[in-house]
């Protein structure tokens, strides 16, 4: 094994990215944005097996994509002898699509396997929910109290004001510069959100990382992985890959 990409926030996502990534020319995510990469299709219509070269370029690639660039996703590389081959890469993906590329947040870590991602977040995160939570009671947008333990809400990071998470993405969408996106009022998602107070620009990933935090108590976070691994069957009817 030489990476994991973590952070799904469910077990159906964390499927559809690896189907997405076996098949990326069979996925509509994919098979456009990322033709460059890898092989293409037999005449039967399947997928060409890619080396390992190609993979890594696909899964970077992929992570620059939405819905996938949105996602506060961890790409934790295991093996130190492909480390500088993951920087280069993401390097010149970056370079190649620009503007494009900037909205990524997903992040590069080098830790052992044995680390609990909820552990790690937990002791790296408490400092940042101790700080928000003595010091905000209410939406520093709406101004509506916050329900301890239940109210989704996010965090500045520059700051620390906390937000519910649907009022800081309605009024907060900007690009990486802080100007309003040309295309707001048709993205259902942003890439970057400057905070109301501040003024600081932060991308979407890493505020949805403060939210949960949030929806976890941090004594939970290093917790067995029993219940979270337990997927209901309906969900699982319920979600499907579109390969059309």
């Amino acid at each position: 094994m030489l990476l994991v990409c973590y952070g799904f926030s469910s077990q159906v996502q964390a499927l559809q990215f690896e189907w997405t990534w076996q098949h990326p020319r069979l996925s509509r995510l994919t098979r456009e944005g990322l033709a460059s990469i890898g092989k293409g299709l037999t005449k039967r219509g399947r997928q060409r097996t890619n080396n390992v070269h190609d993979d890594l370029a696909l899964v970077i690639g992929m992570l620059h994509l939405p819905p996938w660039s949105r996602m506060p996703l961890v790409l934790n590389v295991l093996e130190p002898g492909i480390a500088s081959a993951v920087e280069t890469k993401v390097a010149e993906f970056r370079t190649a699509r620009g503007e494009a590329a900037s909205g990524s947040c997903f992040r590069i870590e080098h830790l052992p396997i044995e680390v609990l991602h909820r552990t790690h977040v937990a002791g790296s995160a408490q400092a940042l929910v101790d700080e928000a939570d003595g010091r905000n009671h209410a939406c520093c947008i709406c101004m509506q109290a916050f329900t301890p333990g239940i109210t989704k809400r996010a965090v500045c990071l520059s700051c620390r004001n906390s937000a519910h998470i649907t009022c800081i993405a309605s009024v907060g969408c900007c690009d990486s510069t802080g100007s309003p996106p040309l295309d707001a009022e048709d993205r259902l998602i942003p890439d970057f959100i400057k905070c109301p107070v501040c003024d600081d620009v932060s991308k979407w990933g890493d505020l949805l990382r403060s939210v949960g935090v949030y929806q976890r108590q941090p004594e939970m976070l290093g917790s067995s992985d029993e219940d979270e691994n337990e997927l209901d069957e309906n969900e699982i009817e319920d979600s499907s890959v579109d390969v059309s």
